[in-house]
């Protein structure tokens, strides 16, 4: 009966660590998805500054 116990209480702490890194994998995804649009915002930024400066030159 006390195995059983520790079985069921160490497949519940298995289950909670597996739905804890899956959460995780998937918080990681939204951030690097995030990030790189943020990157690629300044990019444009960046581009589109150039460009008006490029168009006061002339």
């Amino acid at each position: 009966m006390k195995k059983n116990k520790v079985l069921a209480a160490a497949a519940g702490a298995g289950l909670a660590g597996w739905a804890a890194w899956k959460q995780f994998g998937q918080f990681k995804k939204e951030l690097e998805k995030s990030r790189s649009s943020e990157i690629s915002r300044f990019i444009n930024a960046c581009r589109s500054l150039e460009a008006q400066e490029e168009k006061q030159k002339q």
